[in-house]
C-alpha cells in the first residue's frame, strides 16, 4: 500500500482517500440524512401538521438539505488539506485557490439555506391553507397565499443582503443607499409590474372577490382559483386556465356572480299568427302558475303577450331563480323549458320561425304565396 503512505502536495494518499470517502458517503447517504431531519422536524411540530403529511415536507427539503449535507461533508473533507506555498499571492495571506473555494462555498451554503427557508415557508403555507379551507370564511383562503409569497420574497432579499455583506464584503449602508436609487430606476422601468402589485393590495383590502367566487370580466367567465402578487388565475366554464394581471382585474368592470342574490332568466317565445288567442292566454296563466308554485323561483314573475312582431306573436317570460350557483340555476331553467314545451304542445300552440309573405300581382287577380 505504497500509495497510501506516499506524500502528494504535502498530504499522504490516505488523507486524500479519507477526504474522498467522506464526500462519497455524504452523497450516498444524503437521502437518509434528509429523511432523518424531516422526521425529527415533523415529530417536533406534528401537532400543527394536520392535513399535510411528512412526505410533502421531505419532498420540499430533499434538494436543499442534500446540498447542505454535501457542503458540510466537503468542509470536513477539505479542512485539513493545505495548498502548496507556490499558490500564495501577495494580495492575501491565504492562497488564491483557497479564497475562491471559500467564496464559492459560502455562496452555495447561503443558497441552500435560503432554499430551505423558502421551501419550509411553502410547507407552512400548505398547512395554513388546509386549515383555511376548513373555515367558513374565504378571506383566509386568499390571505394565506399572499403571506406565503411575501415571506418567500423577504427570505430571498435577506439572503441576497447577507451574501453581499459576508461574501463580497459590501457594507449594508452602501447596499441600502444603492437600493434607494435602484428602486427608483426599477419603479420607472417596471410601472406595469408595480401596478399589478398595487392591484393585489387593492384586491386584498377591498375584497371585490375571493378565491372560489364565480366572476365575469369581459368575455371571461369562471371561478377564481388563485390570487397572487402579479395576477389572478381563473378556471373558466370551458375548464381552461386564464391568467389576468391584477391591474386589469381592478380597473375593468367585474361582475361577481357569487354575490348575486337571484339569477334572472328571460325567454321570448314566438307563436304563429294563426294561434288561438284563448290558447295563448291559457298558456300564459299555466306558465305563471308553474313558476309561482316552484319553490326555487322568486315570486316576482312576469308572463305576458309582449309584442306583435313582423312574423309572430311574442310572449315574454321573466323570473328569478333563488340561488347564486350557476349550475343550480341551469337545472331550474332546464325544467322550466321542458314545462314550456309540454304546455305549448298541450294547447296546440306552434312556435313560429322568421318568415315573410310575397304578393305577386297579375292581370286578373292577386296571388298570395307564403315562403
Amino acid at each position: 500500500m505504497d500509495f497510501l503512505s506516499k506524500t502528494y502536495f504535502n498530504h499522504t494518499g490516505l488523507d486524500y482517500l479519507l477526504a474522498i470517502l467522506i464526500l462519497i458517503s455524504a452523497y450516498a447517504l444524503r437521502k437518509i440524512f434528509t429523511y432523518l431531519f424531516t422526521t425529527l422536524l415533523f415529530k417536533v411540530f406534528h401537532k400543527y401538521c394536520a392535513g399535510v403529511g411528512q412526505n410533502k415536507l421531505t419532498e420540499l427539503l430533499q434538494k436543499p438539505f442534500s446540498v447542505l449535507v454535501f457542503l458540510v461533508s466537503l468542509y470536513f473533507a477539505m479542512a485539513e488539506l493545505n495548498y502548496p506555498a507556490s499558490w500564495n499571492t501577495s494580495l492575501a495571506k491565504t492562497s488564491l485557490p483557497t479564497i475562491i473555494f471559500i467564496s464559492c462555498f459560502k455562496i452555495a451554503l447561503l443558497a441552500s439555506l435560503i432554499m430551505m427557508a423558502v421551501n419550509l415557508t411553502e410547507y407552512v403555507g400548505l398547512l395554513l391553507l388546509y386549515r383555511a379551507q376548513n373555515t367558513a370564511s374565504k378571506t383566509d383562503d386568499m390571505l394565506v397565499p399572499f403571506i406565503k409569497e411575501s415571506l418567500k420574497i423577504i427570505f430571498i432579499v435577506l439572503g441576497v443582503f447577507v451574501l453581499l455583506s459576508k461574501v463580497f464584503h459590501v457594507h449594508l449602508t452602501a447596499i441600502l443607499g444603492g437600493a434607494g436609487i435602484a428602486g427608483l430606476a426599477i419603479a420607472l422601468a417596471a410601472q406595469e409590474t408595480l401596478g399589478n402589485l398595487l392591484g393585489s393590495f387593492t384586491i386584498f383590502l377591498d375584497k371585490p372577490f375571493v378565491v372560489g367566487d364565480l366572476v365575469r370580466i369581459g368575455a371571461i367567465h369562471g371561478r377564481i382559483e388563485h390570487i397572487g402578487f402579479r395576477s389572478t388565475r381563473i378556471r373558466t366554464l370551458e375548464k381552461s386556465y386564464v391568467t389576468i394581471p391584477n391591474k386589469k382585474m381592478v380597473d375593468a368592470e367585474l361582475d361577481n356572480l357569487t354575490e348575486r342574490t337571484l339569477y334572472r332568466v328571460q325567454f321570448k317565445l314566438d307563436f304563429k299568427y294563426n294561434s288561438n288567442p284563448d290558447s295563448i292566454r291559457a298558456f300564459n296563466i299555466e306558465i305563471k302558475n308553474y313558476l309561482l308554485n316552484n319553490p326555487n323561483i322568486d315570486e316576482n314573475v312576469s308572463v305576458y303577450l309582449h309584442e306583435m312582431t313582423s312574423s309572430a306573436l311574442q310572449v315574454i317570460i321573466i323570473y328569478f331563480v333563488k340561488t347564486n350557483d350557476w349550475e343550480e340555476h341551469i337545472v331550474v331553467k332546464e325544467a322550466t323549458i321542458y314545462n314550456i314545451l309540454e304546455t305549448a304542445k298541450t294547447l296546440q300552440l306552434e312556435l313560429a320561425f322568421p318568415s315573410s309573405s310575397i304578393y305577386i300581382e297579375s292581370a286578373n287577380n292577386y296571388t298570395n304565396k307564403n315562403i
